[in-house]
């Protein structure tokens, strides 16, 4: 479904240059035609090309603005917020220990 070197790509250069967290939503956002492939980028996917928890969290706070204005009923429905939701409570409740 994606092509990880890309994605891996594109996790860097936002980690490199967070203006360009919304151009890479913008190009995630039109690779996935289905809402279970938006879950899957958004959860699955780019936690895979993290180092960590943490690292993810950090993106999913970099991501959840620019979704909240351009899609936020994409992000409520296809289940990502519950998703992120329950990863930020279970990992307050471990103190963020990775």
């Amino acid at each position: 479904m994606v092509n990880a070197g890309g994605l891996k790509l594109s996790l860097y250069a936002i980690s490199k240059h967070r203006e360009a967290t919304r151009h890479a939503i913008i190009l995630y956002n039109v690779l996935c035609d289905a809402d279970d492939q938006y879950y899957q980028i958004y959860t699955v996917e780019i936690q895979n090309h993290t180092k960590s928890v943490l690292e993810y969290m950090e993106l999913v706070g970099e991501f959840l603005p620019v979704m909240g204005e351009m899609w936020p009923e994409r992000a409520i429905e296809s289940g990502l917020v519950d998703f992120w939701l329950d990863l930020c409570s279970r990992e307050a409740e471990n103190d963020f220990k990775v």
